[in-house]
């Protein structure tokens, strides 16, 4: 997968594309690596903005060369459809009251998450390379588990896999963020139980 989108990032022709697959699978992170590494990388959060909001972004950053959208499904199909204009014809337009503008953006790489690809229209998903990210097995999330536990908060081997078994047979949300927020509160085997419980009872579950 590392590979396959360094590929896509380093040809000279347009090569745009859709990680998909279910909530937890790394699929953000993949976006934030490509933002932190690539030169004029531009990382846009599609749940917290607006089509207009992104038009406006890439008018006052012309020489972006990556747009990295998290969570594409989330823009309304009037936002979905500006943006297929850029891709399919490397122009950027924006029409509002009394201003209308444009500029040429040609070249311009956009690398995606979605949850959900059938909310987008079929124009645009059609313009993506999709790759679909599976969910974790049991053996890989505690590998990960222990590897980021350990270089960020150099917790041990058994207490990191007694986080990750609470995430996972537990709190069933599997999600690598829900073991980091449990170790940055945890001292000891007491703090994880405690913890652990606590979300149990408390923590608010999506439908």
């Amino acid at each position: 997968m590392k590979e396959l989108l360094t590929k896509c990032l380093v040809i000279k022709y347009s090569c745009n594309v859709l990680l998909s697959g279910p909530p937890a699978s790394s699929k953000t992170e993949f976006l934030l690596s490509i933002q932190k590494e690539v030169p004029n990388a531009s990382f846009i959060d599609a749940a917290n903005a607006s089509g207009p909001g992104l038009i406006d972004y890439l008018f006052d950053h012309p020489g972006t060369s990556v747009i990295c959208i998290d969570e594409l499904d989330k823009l309304r199909k009037t936002d979905q459809t500006a943006l297929l204009n850029l891709l399919e014809n490397g122009i950027l337009s924006s029409t509002k009251v009394r201003k209308t503008r444009s500029i040429r953006m040609e070249g311009v790489k956009v690398f995606a998450t979605s949850n959900d690809v059938d909310r987008l229209i079929g124009p645009l998903r059609s313009r993506f390379l999709e790759l679909e990210l599976p969910e974790y097995t049991w053996e890989k999330f505690l590998r990960i588990s222990q590897k980021l536990l350990h270089n960020r908060h150099e917790l041990d081997e058994i207490m990191s896999s007694k986080i990750a078994q609470v995430v996972w047979s537990r709190l069933k949300t599997r999600d690598i963020r829900d073991v980091l927020a449990i170790a940055k509160l945890t001292k000891s085997s007491e703090d994880v139980e405690f913890i652990a419980m606590t979300l149990q009872k408390y923590k608010r579950r999506n439908n």
